[in-house]
């Protein structure tokens, strides 16, 4: 579904994209998971080179900008300007900068 004017969306590749309201690609289809946008960023799943299995998660803007890098093992969408993440199975929350509201300690 279209959230601030955007859907992901999963193509034949097993890649995950975004699409404007016209049914464009926007963004590119390279992420393994994506999620909608809120605040104007978006979670996307990323694996890293070196250790494709290892995929973390971080933000990207509507451009497509890597804001937040992918380190988390698990986030939620941003709301009031704050997001949950978990990093080493613990929780925290981070501001749209990234942040610490609080470290993942708990």
């Amino acid at each position: 579904s279209f959230s601030e004017g955007l859907a992901p969306i999963l193509t034949l590749s097993g890649k995950w994209g975004y699409i404007d309201k016209t049914g464009e690609a926007v963004l590119a289809t390279k992420y393994i998971q994506a999620g909608p946008f809120s605040e104007g960023m978006a979670a996307v799943k990323i694996a890293k080179p070196s250790q494709p299995r290892d995929a973390l998660y971080g933000f990207i803007d509507k451009e497509g900008k890597m804001c937040i890098p992918p380190r988390y093992e698990l986030v939620s969408p941003f709301k009031g300007s704050i997001a949950m993440v978990e990093l080493n199975r613990r929780r925290g929350y981070i501001f749209k900068n990234g942040d610490y509201l609080w470290l993942p300690t708990h």
